[in-house]
């Protein structure tokens, strides 16, 4: 089974976006930035003689807003990511015409007239979003398909299964 795309800045941010989220690194970030809150929250109470109810408050706004800046700063840096890894594969003419190739014992990716091949034992683990597949071959690299490149519902369903089957079998 193969699927043919052109992978666009969008579907490189898509990616960086998903490793953001779902990384250990980001659900560290989200523990942090309520920790951040609750701290200050915490010091405003003891040296502002506040009731509870005033720190409760304060402690809310202190946490959405540690929410909002890091989501800001994060989306910033997914952006800048997502453009610079386009920008490096673009030059080298590596997004133009790509396909993945699912074959019994490798991942196969045909890209510039050149096929790279890897054991399914290689592939770190397979997601997906509502628009995208992402095959890791390590915690922060992988393949990105945009579920819009296969034809049909039916065919992407039909490759995510043969994809999630051949990579469970090589575990």
């Amino acid at each position: 089974m193969e699927v043919e795309f052109h992978l666009t800045q969008a579907d490189l941010i898509a990616f960086h976006k998903h490793l953001a989220e779902t990384s250990w690194s980001g659900r560290w970030a989200f523990l942090i930035q309520y920790g951040i809150g609750l701290a200050v929250a915490w010091g405003v109470h003891l040296f502002a003689n506040l009731s509870w109810v005033k720190t409760m408050f304060v402690a809310g706004l202190c946490i959405g807003f540690s929410r909002l800046l890091a989501n800001s700063l994060r989306e910033r840096q997914v952006f800048a990511l997502g453009k610079q890894s386009y920008e490096a594969g673009r030059q080298r003419g590596a997004f133009a015409n790509c396909r993945i190739r699912l074959e019994k014992r490798h991942l196969c990716e045909i890209t510039q007239g050149k096929e790279y091949r890897r054991l399914w034992s290689e592939i770190h683990r397979v997601e997906q979003t509502s628009t995208h597949i992402f095959i890791f071959t390590n915690p922060t690299q992988g393949y990105v398909i945009p579920k819009q490149a296969f034809p049909s519902k039916n065919e992407m369903l039909a490759f995510n299964s043969q994809l999630l089957q051949l990579h469970q079998e090589a575990q």
